[in-house]
């Protein structure tokens, strides 16, 4: 009786000091902690702060796989995608207790479609963006566990007569409008959107409003096609005279795709997603730790020498997923673009604080004025915008 006492004391005390621990590297790293809050069992909410000339203020959650009760979640930002909404709408509509914006997307129409994600987003086992082809990625889930992987080179294919098949070059977005380029690494550009002529896209649930948002797209190609799937035949679609309800999963072509599917209307087709994906994936960028190791990861993902300086070593507010040498997940934003409050952070100065966090892996996810951390409704950072963005999808933390 006395041995199993003193294990369950020893567990105690040792899930105490977990997060304890974090507020040790804090110190030492030079912060001065400011909260220190147990939520519940497995989950912390601490506060620290930098002060002098460039002051800092960071908040962050830590969760604890295996002692906290709830679970992780992908979340878009409606029911409706692509979209936009705050994280605080995202949150209640979810009834989450902590959460954290996600990664970056199309802000701008002459972009895309705004709300459209940066990279591959998966969420409960749907793909609903394709793969960037250099950004990093977290599998969140399932329960209360991350993984931090290379970005999977995932899309969907059109199979056509039972034995020709196309890769979709494109899932949930406008024709023609790459943002961030690719889909090869040696061709991502952070913040840069590319025109492409040859494009087959697919649009599992095509809004209400399809024809007016999507296929007048600014910038878009000047030719484009429409097919919808009935009878398991390819049927094509009037672009400027489409139906109110579109009847199921709509499929643009442009370039040379157009001819591609020509032989192929009123022929069998059918739709394929890629096996064996994970149930809830978000890409982003770029990597800021990998194995415990720091690097310059980012010129292989999107920012090479020389491209958007700034943005790498630059102040900025930035938001990150991490994880420790000991298992504990971190959802951390430090607040920037605020003087004489919170200045901001640049890569390699994030980089060297987790580090000395002891975290192994931990993910950039998009920043600025989208850095926005939930904690117990309410939003708990200092967002530079003065109120949270809205975003396009959300980290989130559920109390089930």
């Amino acid at each position: 009786m006395q041995a199993t006492f003193l294990l369950l004391l020893s567990a105690v005390i040792e899930l105490q000091a977990a997060p304890a621990t974090l507020t040790d590297h804090l110190s030492q790293a030079g912060w001065q902690l400011d909260k220190f809050t147990q939520i519940r069992p497995g989950l912390t909410h601490i506060a620290a702060s930098k002060r002098g000339e460039d002051p800092l203020k960071l908040q962050l959650i830590a969760l604890e796989p295996g002692q906290f009760d709830g679970q992780l979640k992908l979340a878009t930002a409606t029911g409706l995608y692509p979209a936009l909404t705050p994280l605080p709408d995202i949150a209640k509509r979810h009834q989450a207790l902590a959460g954290i914006n996600g990664g970056f997307f199309v802000m701008q129409r002459q972009d895309g479609i705004p709300g459209d994600p940066v990279g591959a987003v998966i969420v409960d086992g749907m793909l609903l963006s394709e793969a960037n082809g250099a950004l990093a990625s977290v599998i969140i889930g399932p329960d209360d566990a991350v993984d931090f992987i290379n970005e999977p080179a995932i899309s969907a294919d059109l199979q056509l007569d039972h034995q020709f098949w196309l890769e979709f070059t494109g899932i949930n977005r406008a024709a023609g409008l790459v943002r961030n380029c690719g889909p090869t690494s040696s061709t991502v550009r952070h913040d840069v959107t590319c025109q492409q002529n040859d494009e087959l896209i697919l649009w599992q649930h095509p809004p209400d409003n399809f024809a007016a948002e999507i296929i007048s797209a600014e910038g878009g190609p000047k030719r484009m096609l429409c097919y919808v799937i009935l009878n398991d035949r390819l049927t094509r679609l009037d672009p400027a005279n489409l139906p109110k309800e579109l009847p199921g999963p709509m499929i643009l072509a442009t370039g040379s795709y157009i001819e591609a599917l020509k032989t192929h209307i009123g022929r069998n087709v059918s739709i394929h997603q890629a096996p064996n994906l994970p149930q809830n994936l978000l890409s982003s960028g770029p990597s800021l730790i990998k194995q415990g190791q720091s690097a310059d990861f980012e010129t292989q993902q999107g920012w090479p020498q020389g491209h958007l300086p700034d943005w790498i070593e630059g102040q900025h507010p930035r938001s990150i997923i991490a994880q420790t040498n000991t298992g504990m997940i971190l959802l951390m934003t430090i607040d920037g673009r605020q003087p004489g409050f919170s200045t901001g952070i640049s890569i390699p100065a994030l980089k060297e604080l987790l580090l000395k966090l002891k975290v192994q892996n931990a993910l950039n996810l998009d920043g600025g004025g989208s850095s926005t951390l939930w904690l117990e409704d309410k939003v708990i950072n200092s967002p530079s915008s003065g109120a949270p963005r809205a975003i396009a999808n959300a980290i989130l933390m559920l109390p089930y």
